[in-house]
C-alpha cells in the first residue's frame, strides 16, 4: 500500500510538471523482445505475421497485465488518478516514455464521456482522417456481427482479412496503413486478453472487484463514482467486444495523434492501453450502488 501511494504522489508531481511545460515524451522503441511467449495466443491463432505492427497487440497485452495485478487498489475519492498512476507504471514497465496529460486527458474522456463505448459512436470521439475512420467503422461492423457470438476463432480470421485489405490498399496512404494496421494488431491481442480474462476465466478476472470505497464515500453524493451506467451488469460478451474495440480504436487515434512523426507507434501503445484500462474500469470494477 505505501509503494502504491509513493507512485500515486510521483504521478501527480509529474503530471504537473508536464501539464505546465507540455511537453511530450517521444518513443520508438517497439522492441518485440519485450513480448513474451503466450500459448494461449498461440491455440487461438491470434498473431498474425503480415501485419508489420503484429508486435504491437501483445505489447499492449503486457501493459494490461501490469495494470491487473494493481487494479484492487483503486478507491472511490482518487480511482481516476490512481488509474493514470496504475496506466504510466505499466508502460514504464515496458520501458515506454509516456505524457502523463494525454493520459490523464483520454481517462477523464472515456469516464465523463460513457457512451464512448457503445460500438456506435467509439470513433467520434477521437479526430481520424474520412478513410481512416471508415475503414474503422468497417473493422468495428465486424464487431457488431459477432456481438452475439462466442466464436472468437472466426471473429479473429476476420479481422485478419480486414489487415490484409489495409495492407494491400492502394488508396491508403503509409501513415494511414500504420494507423489501422496498428489498431488491427490491439483489436485481435486485446479480443484474445479480455476472452480469456473476461469470459472464459471470468471467475478469476482480476478486474471484477468492487471499488474500494469506505462507508462515507459510499452515501457521499459528491464522491466523483467511477460508474453509475450499467456496464458492470452488461452480458459478459458484450463487456469483452465492447473493451477490445474501445483498445483498437483508442491505439488507432494515438498513431493518428502522432502522425508523420517518430513518436506514431509509441503514442498508439500509449492510447490503447489507456483507452483498455479505462474502458476496463467501467466494465467491470462495481461502483457504489451498482
Amino acid at each position: 500500500m505505501k509503494k502504491m501511494y509513493l507512485k500515486f504522489l510521483s504521478v501527480l508531481f509529474l503530471y504537473s510538471a508536464i501539464a505546465c511545460s507540455g511537453d511530450i515524451n517521444n518513443s520508438t522503441d517497439f522492441n518485440i523482445d519485450k513480448n513474451l511467449p503466450n500459448l494461449f495466443y498461440d491455440t487461438l491463432g491470434v498473431s498474425f505475421p503480415l501485419n508489420p505492427y503484429d508486435s504491437i497487440g501483445l505489447i499492449h497485452n503486457n501493459g494490461l497485465n501490469y495494470i491487473s495485478n494493481n487494479i484492487s487498489s483503486l478507491t472511490c475519492q482518487n480511482h481516476r488518478l490512481e488509474l493514470v498512476s496504475l496506466i504510466s507504471y505499466s508502460l514504464d514497465s515496458l520501458g515506454y516514455q509516456y505524457n502523463i496529460n494525454q493520459i490523464n486527458q483520454q481517462v477523464n474522456l472515456i469516464f465523463d464521456n460513457p457512451g464512448i463505448v457503445e460500438l456506435d459512436s467509439v470513433t467520434y470521439y477521437y479526430s481520424f482522417e474520412r478513410d481512416v475512420e471508415r475503414h474503422l467503422l468497417d473493422l468495428i461492423d465486424i464487431f457488431r456481427n459477432h456481438s452475439d457470438s462466442t466464436n472468437i476463432s472466426s471473429l479473429l480470421i476476420l479481422i485478419k482479412d480486414w489487415e490484409f485489405d489495409i495492407i494491400n490498399s492502394n488508396l491508403l496512404s503509409t501513415s494511414q496503413k500504420e494507423q489501422l494496421l496498428v489498431g488491427g494488431a490491439v483489436a485481435r491481442y486485446s479480443m484474445a486478453y479480455w476472452y480469456d480474462v473476461g469470459y472464459v476465466n471470468s471467475v478469476t478476472n482480476p478486474w471484477y472487484h468492487e471499488l474500494n470505497c469506505n462507508q462515507f464515500e459510499k452515501n457521499s453524493s459528491k464522491i466523483d463514482k467511477i460508474q453509475l451506467f450499467g456496464f458492470f451488469n452488461w452480458p459478459k460478451w458484450a463487456k469483452v467486444v465492447a473493451t477490445a474495440v474501445s483498445d483498437a480504436v483508442g491505439a488507432a487515434a494515438g498513431v493518428a495523434a502522432g502522425a508523420g512523426t517518430p513518436a506514431s507507434v509509441g503514442l498508439g501503445i500509449q492510447y490503447g492501453v489507456t483507452a483498455s484500462g479505462a474502458t476496463a474500469a467501467l466494465m467491470w470494477i462495481k461502483g457504489p450502488g451498482e
